[in-house]
């Protein structure tokens, strides 16, 4: 590998691809046992914030959210193909999360939900070009975003907020707890999630939804820092935590799996 200090993965299933960025902005794919780095966003001289933050793949693409705006990597050509700036002419948005399929490009932004449509007739690198949403949902910072049921669902502040195609509603509310990462894994949403008190962590989650509500593990099951959370084929969560490392879910235990 290029680099050490992992901030973001994704994979490719198209591709068969892993995306590793690092917390110097550089980026490897691994294709097929093979290592290849792009140090362009690394190297590049942007004024600002170049950190990865989300990274999401779809069908040979690579959205990667950054503190500018997004980079897209075609992984079968391995390399980058557009750079999105996304500034008002008054500040640039830090974009945290990217949900995308072949006709859309959702981000959740320090200014809300961003979209863009992905059509030959529309230039998304002109930043006028994307719609920013401001009914329904506040235009604050948006710390994650996935796609649940048909519906965009986006996290602002302790609210998540669900996108009908043309209405903004609430879907569930819990007074302090702070979304860091909403999945859609094996037809199941999943959350992790902070409570914040202040300036001070007091407590860690992580949920699936359950039709109505979440069911969420919390201390009690040994949830220390969680950071992503996915679910297997079988049915399985694992989840990253930054306190113990890669957590899977066996027999109702969370166990914590360490390298030699």
């Amino acid at each position: 590998l290029a680099e050490v200090f992992v901030s973001q993965v994704g994979y490719d299933t198209a591709t068969s691809t892993l995306v590793i960025a690092y917390e110097n902005s550089n980026v490897d794919l691994i294709h097929n046992g093979k290592i290849t780095n792009l140090p362009y966003l690394k190297n590049a001289t942007i004024t600002g914030d170049k950190n990865v933050y989300g990274i999401y793949c779809i069908n040979g693409k690579a959205y990667l959210g950054t503190g500018f705006g997004i980079m897209k990597i075609d992984l079968s050509k391995q390399e980058i193909i557009e750079t999105y700036i996304f500034n008002d002419g008054v500040s640039t948005y830090k974009v945290n999360a990217v949900w995308a399929d072949d006709n859309s490009i959702y981000c959740a932004t320090t200014k809300g939900v961003l979209m863009g449509v992905i059509s030959p007739s529309v230039n998304l690198l002109n930043f006028n070009n994307w719609i920013q949403y401001s009914s329904g949902i506040p235009q604050t910072e948006a710390s994650a975003i996935t796609k649940f049921q048909n519906k965009i669902i986006a996290a602002v502040a302790s609210t998540l907020y669900e996108y009908d195609g043309t209405n903004w509603n609430t879907k569930f509310s819990d007074v302090n707890w702070l979304t860091r990462h909403l999945n859609t894994s094996n037809g199941q949403l999943l959350i992790a999630q902070q409570k914040t008190i202040g300036t001070d962590i007091v407590d860690n989650r992580i949920g699936k939804w359950n039709g109505t509500s979440f069911t969420f593990f919390g201390s009690a099951n040994n949830i220390g820092y969680p950071l992503q959370i996915l679910e297997d084929a079988n049915g399985s969560i694992w989840y990253a935590d930054l306190y113990r490392g890669l957590v899977h879910n066996e027999g109702g235990n969370f166990n914590a799996i360490y390298p030699n």
